[in-house]
């Protein structure tokens, strides 16, 4: 009985792994070409959308990407016309970014994200245990299996939610080009 429980908790574990591979594959083996438009529309003005940072409460947590296309998490300090700048929510260091350094600003999603990887894996859990045939003898009520099951899953969850990001943030700024 127990045998079979960590067996099957196993497959759990695995099936988040699993499921992420498989955009992934499938957005290698596309070779669909992009057409342009024969009239494109022009981006929004950069002082315009360098300008909504301004609007920005102070301490609100953002997401920046720099040149290095490696987002930084900081707590927004304030902006002028040519800097940007947060504080460290880590350090508490102040942090500056020059304008042109800056590719995009993303409101902060950490906790939304968190909090949709746990429920959605324990759910998942929680139904699998059901769905899961009985071993011959396991006498075992599958409220206890999907109650294990829907903890291991809300644990994988948890586990995942610094590497998994679901919803990237509202997107604040972007750099035209």
């Amino acid at each position: 009985m127990i045998r079979s429980l960590l067996q099957s908790a196993g497959y759990l574990l695995l099936c988040p792994f699993l499921a992420a591979q498989q955009p992934l594959a499938t957005a290698a083996n596309s070779n669909a070409a992009q057409t342009l438009p024969d009239t494109p529309s022009p981006n929004q003005a950069s002082p315009e959308n360098w300008n909504r940072i301004g609007n920005l409460a102070r301490d609100e947590e953002i997401r920046v990407t720099g040149a290095s296309g490696r987002p930084l998490r900081c707590l927004f300090a304030g902006a002028t016309s040519d800097e940007m700048f947060c504080i460290s929510p880590f350090t508490g260091r102040e942090l500056r970014f020059n304008r042109a350094e800056v590719e995009t600003v993303r409101s902060n999603d950490e906790r939304h994200n968190r909090n949709v990887l746990i429920g959605t894996l324990a759910v998942v859990g929680f139904g699998a245990s059901f769905a899961l045939p009985r071993q011959p003898g396991d006498e075992t009520p599958k409220v206890i299996a999907a109650t294990i099951f829907g903890g291991v899953g809300a644990c994988t969850g948890l586990i995942l939610s610094p590497i998994v990001h679901f919803i990237p943030g509202k997107l604040i700024y972007r750099r035209t080009r």
